[in-house]
């Protein structure tokens, strides 16, 4: 039976509810078989006893969670998406924009920002925590704000990094497999389909952003990761690479992990936000605008460069 571009004459609405199937059956099949796994790895049967991994300060709940955590993220979001670009179609690594790789000025370009755009990050982080829904949306608001204190919870037993090899698995927890599994399910196939739904960059963008931080539920974290999500949309558009976003991607959370094990004593959501520092977040604006400017330009240089050749 032929599988790849089996469903490359379908319709983007019927993609994205392909897409939407494939989610949960993957993620259910990837989570049974690590509940699997981590009941004979670990002795913790998850099919029937929830609250053995409520203690987080246990080193074995602690490494069952972890397991969990990568077993689902696979299942989740890269084996959906490779699944979609082989069978919608004809040329998997073309679909997902993994067939371009861009220059070695614009890689250097999408590493700085990640350094200058801190402070810009971090101010969007106080003025997102300083928004409130309206009164009557209020039980969502406090729902959102519980989930966002579970998943921190969750986050900081997660970056408790007593031993070198605890950050390499952090690195690949927290850091390789979201770069990889988000860019390639929200910039490689949904972007791509809304952009085809809609036929406006701009929204298709929007709407992608907004999809992929309302997934994270965190509140307080919101606008930032909307932020940082259309920057990784327009990486995508302005280059016609995966490669860029996944480059941010990974840079940006891996500074993260980097940051609590080599510095602890630093808390880094306040870098450039302490003080009021106003001229550190006008500075991080006009160099990380400056170094998206050059992405752009690059862009638009390689696909005039392109068409002439043609």
């Amino acid at each position: 039976m032929r599988v790849l571009g089996i469903w490359h004459d379908a319709t983007p609405y019927q993609k994205l509810l392909i897409l939407v199937m494939l989610l949960f059956l993957c993620g259910f099949v990837f989570t049974a078989a690590a509940a699997v796994v981590i009941s004979q790895v670990y002795g913790i049967n998850l099919l029937t006893d929830l609250a053995a991994v409520s203690d987080m300060s246990d080193p074995v709940v602690l490494s069952a969670m972890k397991l969990m955590q990568a077993f689902t993220a696979v299942g989740t979001f890269i084996i959906p998406p490779v699944i979609a670009a082989f069978t919608f179609s004809m040329r998997p690594l073309a679909f997902l924009s993994l067939d371009k790789r861009p220059s070695w000025p614009v890689f250097l370009a999408v590493a700085t920002i990640v350094a200058v755009s801190i402070p810009l990050i971090n101010w969007m982080m106080v003025w997102n925590q300083h928004m409130s829904l309206p009164e009557f949306m209020q039980p969502i608001e406090n729902w959102m704000k519980a989930s966002e204190e579970k998943a921190a919870q969750l986050t900081e037993a997660f970056l408790f990094m007593p031993r070198p090899s605890d950050l390499v698995i952090n690195l690949f927890i927290i850091a390789l497999i979201p770069a990889i599994g988000e860019e390639l399910l929200f910039r490689g196939v949904i972007q791509p389909l809304f952009k085809q739904l809609i036929r406006n960059t701009f929204w298709a963008i929007l709407c992608t952003s907004i999809l992929f931080s309302a997934m994270h539920l965190q509140f307080y974290g919101f606008l930032p990761r909307m932020v940082l999500a259309m920057v990784l949309g327009y990486l995508l558009e302005w280059s016609g690479s995966l490669w860029l976003p996944m480059l941010l991607h990974f840079l940006n959370n891996s500074v993260a992990v980097l940051m609590v094990y080599f510095y602890p004593d630093i808390n880094m959501d306040e870098i450039g936000t302490t003080g009021g520092n106003v001229w550190g977040l006008v500075i991080s604006v006009l160099l990380t605008a400056g170094l998206l400017f050059f992405i752009y330009t690059q862009g638009r240089k390689e696909q005039v460069e392109k068409m002439s050749s043609v």
